[in-house]
């Protein structure tokens, strides 16, 4: 079960290869939690397959997207929700 997903548009930027050329592009990150009190959280164990369809979904749909990222960090060390 996942406790929570979502992602987020990050402020920094990346390069990447659009339509054959540099691009300059912006970041997604993808998050997804599973956790019993909100307290502790585990990144949802996602299949390597499906976290590619929804890379490739990001990417087409959103043409200013050249990297998309999994956010893989527990709670602690890190928070669920991105500030």
């Amino acid at each position: 079960a996942c406790g929570e997903a979502f992602a987020v548009l990050l402020n920094d930027r990346a390069t990447g290869i659009k339509k054959g050329k540099r691009a300059f592009g912006n970041i997604i990150v993808i998050r997804s939690v599973e956790s019993k009190n909100a307290m502790t959280a585990q990144p949802t164990k996602v299949p390597f397959k499906i976290l590619e369809k929804i890379q490739k979904r990001i990417v087409r749909e959103i043409p200013e997207v050249t990297k998309v990222l999994y956010d893989l960090t527990p709670k602690p060390p890190s928070t669920i929700e991105y500030i």
